[in-house]
């Protein structure tokens, strides 16, 4: 289960990688905040109003690393990725469970019955949902998402994945920010966190492709920071 991560007033999402470290896109944590502990991840949560959920767990940040070469003002937010390392371990069970990560950044996972999840806006401009939200999605090609997305001015990079509903209805909003895309691996048979929510077009349309950060892409940099 995604967990959300809490700063001031602000909700994003977050999905542990184990029992101390959580994963998220760097814009969910670009406050410039240099007080980590304003940050909390919540973990097992269904309903964010629900403040005497028993199966919520609540950890305080001790670190947070934002990838080095992640761009708030570049074209595509380049590498959105960031690590939350935790205060004191979250407990892992049925309802908090820790990630599984690609294998390799070999797959490009495309053209995939996927799903997204979230606590985000239902549609541009609207209240934020309180229970975790699930919807079926394909992934896109790379090439098909650029196109999609206009090619001469595309924001898509070889590190983004994309989802699309062709009908309309489905797609990531604000709130949903760093929050996972789980798609199938055909060699494990188990649900992978190939992205994490990065960002969409104005307004939450659904006529454009919602942009994952491509997991995959960064198995180096996770693992080399995360030890």
């Amino acid at each position: 289960m995604p967990s959300y991560v809490y700063v001031y007033d602000s909700v994003s999402m977050s999905m542990p990688m184990s029992s101390s470290m959580s994963t998220s896109t760097s814009h969910c944590v670009d406050f410039g905040e240099t007080d980590v502990s304003r940050f909390s991840v919540v973990c097992g949560a269904h309903d964010i109003l629900d403040k005497l959920d028993s199966n919520a767990q609540t950890a305080v940040a001790a670190e947070i690393t934002k990838h080095t070469d992640y761009d708030a003002n570049a074209n595509g937010f380049p590498n959105d990725i960031a690590l939350i390392r935790l205060a004191t371990p979250l407990t892992l069970n049925s309802r908090c469970q820790a990630a599984n990560l690609p294998a390799s950044n070999s797959k490009d996972y495309a053209n995939k019955n996927s799903y997204i999840t979230g606590w985000g806006r239902k549609v541009g401009g609207g209240p934020v949902a309180t229970l975790l939200k699930q919807a079926a999605i394909n992934t896109l090609s790379h090439s098909d998402c650029r196109i999609r997305w206009g090619i001469f001015f595309s924001p898509i990079r070889t590190t983004h994945i994309c989802v699309f509903d062709a009908s309309g209805y489905h797609g990531s909003c604000n709130g949903d920010s760093g929050g996972p895309l789980y798609s199938p691996d055909t060699d494990t048979g188990l649900l992978t966190v190939t992205g994490l929510t990065s960002f969409g077009s104005s307004g939450c349309d659904t006529a454009y492709p919602s942009v994952y950060t491509r997991v995959s892409s960064y198995l180096s940099w996770i693992a080399a920071n995360s030890s």
